[in-house]
């Protein structure tokens, strides 16, 4: 589960909560809030920042969340061979719908999206965006 992989990643590099927070630039209850089952559903821009602080990937986070087994097809970034073609496809598709739901992201975060969408496609060996997968992501970003 997430809030146990983040509380023992927090402990192993001897970090408090409040600690993490900073360190993740996130707002004071803002790792509080999912370890305490408050936050059920954090965007993944929050979930970036905590890995990022802890030292890890999103993946790890994604595969321990049980919200999240049908996406544990993710890898480390290292493990994927880059392919500018699927890329270039993936953030022409997110575009194209953050323009049809008329919505505007700041560059780090669009950025971080695309890079997810980019790295889940890979995974699963896909020539193409994998749509339904952009519209989870981008739904779950935006709700958080």
């Amino acid at each position: 589960m997430l809030s146990n992989l983040i509380k023992k990643k927090a402990e192993d590099k001897g970090l408090s909560i409040n600690k993490l927070e900073k360190k993740a630039g996130l707002r004071p209850g803002g790792v509080y809030n999912i370890l305490s089952g408050r936050s059920k559903n954090p965007s993944i821009f929050i979930v970036q920042s905590i890995a990022n602080a802890l030292n890890c990937s999103v993946t790890d986070f994604i595969e321990a969340d049980e919200t999240l087994n049908n996406k544990k097809q993710m890898v480390r970034e290292s493990h994927i061979s880059w392919d500018s073609e699927l890329y270039f496809i993936c953030v022409s598709y997110l575009i194209e719908t953050l323009k049809n739901k008329k919505v505007v992201l700041a560059k780090e975060e669009f950025m971080k999206l695309a890079d997810e969408i980019y790295f889940y496609s890979a995974k699963v060996g896909a020539s193409d965006v994998d749509k339904r997968f952009v519209d989870w992501i981008l739904d779950k970003s935006l709700n958080a």
